[in-house]
């Protein structure tokens, strides 16, 4: 822990542009010499047209004073710019010291009383990222004024060879002064948004002045010359089936490397192409190769290449047939090929083959001479498994390629760069950003929605939030809006939660209760989980909760599922369900997925379609070890990928599994009077044993539960459920008023028990002897609406002896 003393400032060589900005700004010197320059030129012009010499003279001498003035400030500015970027175009070694940017310096040099905390808010960067940050101005004020004068104490910088830039200085601060950093938290500001902030200010601020570096070699050959394009040639086919990707800019080091090493395979003598595999936003990873093809940085071979995304779905459904497909394929190919400037990119390309192969095409032999061929590179991307299913299976296909692996960069990496979309919205929209609100939109792609493009996802975000807000009297955009759009897009609860859904919350067990009899332990569980995602403080990479029922069967696993979907998410259609027993066959994963023709899983559909609810896979135990591995890892990652490469997210998903493994052990302990929770270990390495399910799947789940068979009372205590909601059910339909005695009761759970089915069968015994006696009393005109009955088994008794007689 150290300071910075003045000595160290003033040998810094950035120190001279600390004193010229202190003394005036980049804006003013700017202003300065644009508007001294405007008024020497029409003091100029005035002096040509007045008759009078010496009045002429005056307005002469003030347009040259005018003139000097505007000459000196944009000298000032000169010498501003060429001190700055020659210092950043320092190489540095890796011993050398790191060299503080001129925004560090300039707060700590501005330091009132040693204070960096107070000069750093009191700065217009502090200014800038607190506003980014979405704390008022009032709030910082209050802060200053009932803070002492502290001295100036934060951590060295302990990177080497590089700058010591905003973003790190304000990181430091954070952690060395724990006023601002209660402070902060009170605002909910967390360490990396403060510093993402800090980023934001910092590049924004580079770009800008970079922007005024007019006189390098980069920009001036940015200017296009006359006729560069003529002699490529026109692509009219291709541009009928495709489409070219706009550019983004690098934002991180892993694409800088990943960038480098796709240029290095496009710039070979031979075999030119490239296979990005990987779950994520592989498209992503296109815009920005664009956005480096269009920029100086690019190689020599590669500048001028435009790079073009095949809708390889367009081409097979317009094209239909095999014949059409190919000659199509060939002569856009060959179009491109002629081009000369054309990257094609074919994404999904395990995809393409399936799809095509359907209607009889090999797709490889079409693309296999034009890979062989330099004067086309090709781009692909392919999913880790379909790159392991489908691709390597093609090997003389595959050694066309240099296969380069996608990896997670992260929400952190994607805010970054959508802070440069928020700030062109901002000058589209006249709105204003928050960071924290740039940042929500970043997690809220990737844990909302389904698909690869995230990118696209969370840019969709912010320019919706920018329209809204345009649209609305407050121009700033939060955190609470960008979750608004979510819910409003997705129908998941985001956001602040209301005193409806926290009532909900709070009181889930007592709800649940209500429908589920005997089984505590599992509903606390659920609510338990259900109030951590809420929350926000679960794993927002894995589902809601993932929970397996051990029990036998009719103890009420299935309907905790039911009273869950009624509960919680307000709708039974929220509750999706499959039976597992279906998918033991060799084409059980491909039933869930996706097949390799390109039709859609069952699995993947219904996530789609309903992105939050609650799964219940039943009878887990019958499905195959695919399936298994499948979900083992949705339970850990929150997402797979199905047939296409697309990603399914499955993050705001409640799965319960159900499993009548080990029900004969439950039924021992339970008669051995042994409690099933201290038994719980036991039981669990016993199934483990029994190589019904592996280890490492069981410990993905939140919890396992078992569920013990039921007594007698809490059987009665069903029928009084059961027989409520019959008797709910005549009232509001057939303007009936039933009701039960004590000895009913107990006759229905006694006859609607068996011990191989539990409970299950009693909702058909009530079907059978009550619901059809009212039924025959209503079509004998005995039963008439607004009548009033009281049954018991007495009177089912009659009933069935007169029909008996009858008979």
């Amino acid at each position: 822990m150290s300071t910075l003393s003045p000595r160290d400032i003033r040998s810094s060589d950035l120190y001279p542009l600390v004193i010229l900005e202190r003394a005036i700004s980049g804006t003013q010197r700017r202003a300065l010499y644009k508007e001294a320059g405007g008024g020497a030129l029409l003091l100029f012009l005035a002096s040509l047209g007045l008759r009078s010499i010496s009045l002429g003279q005056t307005f002469f001498g003030l347009a040259l004073l005018f003139l000097s003035i505007s000459v000196i400030a944009y000298c000032l500015e000169l010498f501003f710019r060429s001190l700055y970027f020659r210092t950043r175009d320092i190489s540095f070694s890796e011993n050398t010291t790191p060299i503080w940017s001129l925004e560090v310096l300039t707060i700590v040099e501005r330091s009132h009383k040693n204070d960096t905390v107070r000069a750093f808010l009191t700065s217009h960067a502090g200014e800038v990222i607190c506003s980014r940050l979405g704390i008022p101005a009032q709030d910082i004020a209050d802060f200053l004024a009932t803070r002492g004068s502290q001295p100036v104490i934060f951590n060295d910088p302990s990177h080497t060879g590089t700058w010591y830039m905003l973003d790190a200085f304000a990181e430091d601060l954070f952690l060395s002064d724990k006023d601002f950093s209660a402070f902060l938290a009170h605002h909910a500001i967390t360490k990396e948004l403060l510093r993402g902030a800090a980023r934001w200010y910092a590049d924004e601020r580079v770009r800008s002045l970079e922007s005024l570096r007019w006189w390098t070699k980069e920009h001036l050959s940015t200017i296009q010359g006359l006729g560069t394009d003529w002699h490529y040639g026109k692509t009219f086919l291709l541009n009928t089936y495709a489409s070219p990707l706009a550019g983004r800019e690098t934002t991180d080091d892993a694409s800088v490397a990943l960038l480098a090493r796709m240029t290095a395979t496009l710039s070979k003598a031979k075999e030119s192409n490239i296979l990005l595999v990987g779950v994520y936003d592989t498209q992503s990873i296109l815009q920005e190769f664009q956005g480096l093809l269009s920029s100086t940085r690019a190689p020599e071979g590669l500048r001028g290449r435009t790079l073009m995304a095949l809708d390889a779905n367009l081409l097979i459904a317009k094209t239909g047939d095999k014949t059409t497909l190919e000659q199509t394929l060939r002569s856009l190919l060959q179009e491109a090929r002629t081009a000369g400037n054309i990257i094609l990119a074919i994404e999904h390309m395990p995809s393409f083959i399936a799809s095509a192969r359907t209607i009889g095409t090999d797709i490889t032999s079409i693309l296999d001479p034009f890979l062989a061929d330099t004067s086309l590179p090709i781009i692909a991307t392919a999913s880790t498994k379909g790159y392991r299913e489908d691709i390597t299976r093609e090997e003389a296909f595959a050694r066309r390629f240099d296969v380069l692996t996608v990896k997670d960069t992260g929400s952190s990496t994607l805010t970054a760069l959508l802070t440069r979309d928020a700030s062109a919205l901002e000058h589209v929209h006249g709105v204003f950003f928050t960071y924290p609100a740039v940042d929500e939109a970043a997690r809220a792609a990737e844990r909302y929605f389904s698909g690869n493009n995230t990118t696209d996802t969370a840019t969709d975000l912010l320019a919706e939030a920018a329209a809204r807000a345009e649209s609305s009297r407050d121009h700033v955009i939060t955190p609470a809006l960008i979750l608004t759009l979510v819910s409003e897009k997705t129908d998941i609860p985001t956001g602040a939660i209301g005193e409806a859904e926290k009532d909900t919350l709070l009181n889930l067990e007592t709800e649940l209760k209500k429908h589920v009899v005997g089984q505590s332990q599992a509903l606390d569980a659920i609510a338990r989980a259900l109030r951590r995602s809420r929350a926000g403080v679960g794993s927002a990479s894995k589902p809601i909760g993932s929970f397996l029922f051990f029990g036998p069967t009719g103890v009420g696993k299935t309907e905790t599922a039911k009273a869950l979907a009624r509960t919680m998410f307000h709708d039974e259609h929220a509750l999706m369900r499959l039976d597992m027993s279906e998918y033991r066959t060799g084409d059980a994963l491909s039933r869930l997925i996706g097949f390799p023709n390109g039709q859609s899983g069952i699995l993947a559909d219904m996530l789609r379609d309903t992105p939050y609810g609650v799964l219940l896979l039943d009878e887990f135990e019958k499905t195959n070890k695919d399936v298994h591995d499948l979900f083992l890892q949705i339970l850990d990652e929150g997402f797979f990928t199905d047939v296409r490469g697309e990603r399914v997210n499955a993050r705001n998903i409640l799965f319960i599994a159900t499993s009548n493994a080990g029900s004969d052990m439950i039924w021992n302990m339970t008669k051995e009077g042994k409690d099933l929770e201290s038994e719980r270990d036991t039981f669990i390495q016993s199934v483990i044993a029994s190589g019904i399910f592996r280890p490492e799947f069981l410990n993905r789940f939140t919890d396992l539960i078992l569920f013990h068979p039921l007594s007698e009372d809490e059987l009665r205590a069903i029928a009084r459920i059961m027989l409520g909601g019959l008797s709910e059910r005549l009232r509001t339909e057939k303007s009936l008023t039933v009701s039960y005695t004590d000895d009913m009761i107990v006759h229905v759970a006694k006859e609607g028990y068996d011990p191989g089915f539990g409970a299950r069968p009693m909702k058909r015994y009530i079907e059978q002897t009550i619901e059809q006696y009212i039924a025959d009393g209503i079509i004998a005109g005995t039963i008439t609406p607004g009548a009033t009955l009281t049954l018991s088994p007495a009177i089912l008794a009659q009933k069935t002896t007169s029909s008996t007689h009858i008979a």
